[in-house]
């Protein structure tokens, strides 16, 4: 208790009854406490972000491990001297360890990733246009110095992260490989209008420039659109790949009704990201053609795209289902397309 009276007001209260715990047996306990409440719970929500472009989901859990064997060496460490390098803001430790372990090991397995990482990381910190800043979730967001900072930052959920990317390469034109990187970045922040994700934006611009070594996943919801599209393939050949999404769209319009409303205005790609806007993006449809798809007028459809994908809830409502029964509809319309699109994957498998 000596120890733990030198070193109060210095360390996290979160820790107190970790520290001041008069027994191991209650030290124990309250270091329980501590993983369920605070340490998992952070590095969960940070290791599902910054994880969400690979495909191994075991490289989550081995990554879980890892932080909380490092947490846990430094829990007992402080408890053994808590006078030695207090821990002021126990959240933030935790943040910080778990983006330097995930750092440490999508290093090693994707250096180009890595790479073009610190060049953008470079470019936003040494441009007077941009800005680059922690939020109060401990993820960086990257944008044009000239916002504000109450400017809500777009979230993954919400943007099409190929879309922007789309039409960023729309912007700029000619070979992205040799477009100097800063004007790359101007170019989606003035698309996007708002702050983005740091590693949204590496995978924008990897998308872009072709590196071929990111894989990405599907949520378990997605997972029947994702077998439409190779996971090892390059993003960037499907979308050149016009025939195969002429083939998916067509498809698409002779699913019945409810099931094309309940893909297309919730419709993902691999990322668990809207796809809806690729269809008009790449040539496959236009906006008119996807509004007489969907059987509504052209206005509306224009007034909602800006907001797609829209969440289960609210096509419920549209349609006058239960928000279960749209998920059956989409369910319904992926296994049917994935039936049908089958025999033309092997045709479409990369070289």
């Amino acid at each position: 208790m000596i120890r733990w009276t030198a070193v109060v007001g210095m360390a996290d209260p979160l820790l107190t009854g970790y520290l001041a715990a008069a027994s191991e047996g209650a030290a124990a306990c309250e270091l329980e406490r501590l993983l369920e409440t605070q340490v998992m719970p952070i590095a969960s929500r940070i290791l599902d972000r910054r994880l969400r472009h690979i495909s191994d989901r075991q490289q989550a859990d081995d990554l879980r491990h890892d932080i909380q064997v490092q947490l846990l060496e430094r829990l007992r460490v402080l408890r053994e001297d808590p006078q030695h390098d207090p821990i002021a803001d126990f959240a933030g430790y935790v943040a910080t360890t778990t983006h330097r372990t995930c750092d440490a090991q999508i290093r090693r397995r994707f250096p180009l990733r890595s790479r073009l990482k610190n060049r953008i990381r470079y470019a936003l910190t040494h441009a007077d246009a941009f800005r680059l800043r922690c939020d109060q979730s401990h993820e960086w967001l990257a944008g044009l110095r000239k916002w504000s900072s109450a400017l809500e930052p777009v979230r993954s959920s919400k943007v099409d992260t190929l879309g922007f990317a789309t039409r960023a390469w729309l912007s700029v034109g000619g070979d992205l490989e040799r477009i100097p990187l800063a004007r790359l970045l101007t170019a989606i922040f003035e698309w996007s209008r708002a702050p983005i994700e740091l590693d949204d934006l590496v995978s924008a611009c990897a998308r872009l420039m072709r590196l071929a070594e990111i894989t990405f996943t599907a949520d378990a919801d997605s997972a029947t659109w994702h077998t439409l599209a190779d996971p090892c393939a390059s993003v960037t050949r499907r979308l050149e790949d016009r025939d195969y999404l002429h083939h998916v769209w067509k498809e698409i319009r002779v699913l019945p009704l409810r099931q094309r409303i309940a893909l297309l205005l919730n419709l993902r790609d691999d990322c668990g990201l809207c796809a809806t806007s690729l269809i008009a993006a790449t040539g496959t449809a236009t906006r008119e053609e996807i509004a007489s798809v969907l059987e509504m007028p052209i206005a509306e459809l224009c007034s909602l795209w800006p907001t797609l994908p829209l969440e289960d809830a609210e096509i419920a409502q549209r349609l006058g289902l239960s928000r279960q029964q749209v998920i059956n509809l989409r369910k319904s319309a992926r296994l049917r397309l994935a039936r049908r699109m089958r025999g033309l994957e092997a045709h479409y498998e990369p070289a």
